[in-house]
């Protein structure tokens, strides 16, 4: 761990161990506490289009689906990519987060 790094860290830890027993991340491994808490890493483009809101176009507009058609065409990379363009977050929400935690993609026409 970078110096630099270790007070934001060491902040990050004591809010998390605010919320939950310390002792209790421990019995995780890391790679599992990250995905239970950011969600698994990997993009579904099928739950992404389930979760999209459209305004001003619907959901049958040809742009529109030429759009999902694109998304199935990217990578992994493209599509982490992809979704931190638009969200600002490198994962989507977890596929378990309550409906009114999700930030669905919002398809709106162009400009």
């Amino acid at each position: 761990l970078a110096a630099d790094a270790r007070p934001a860290v060491c902040r990050l830890a004591r809010g998390c161990a605010a919320a939950l027993p310390a002792e209790l991340f421990a019995l995780f491994e890391p790679a599992r506490l990250r995905d239970l808490v950011c969600g698994a890493s990997g993009v579904d483009v099928d739950e992404l289009e389930a979760r999209a809101t459209y305004d001003g176009v619907r959901r049958d507009d040809p742009h529109v689906a030429v759009l999902w058609r694109a998304l199935r065409t990217f990578d992994a990379r493209e599509l982490e990519g992809f979704v931190a363009f638009c969200s600002g977050a490198a994962r989507p929400p977890r596929r378990d987060a309550p409906r009114s935690a999700m930030h669905a993609l919002k398809v709106t026409p162009p400009p």
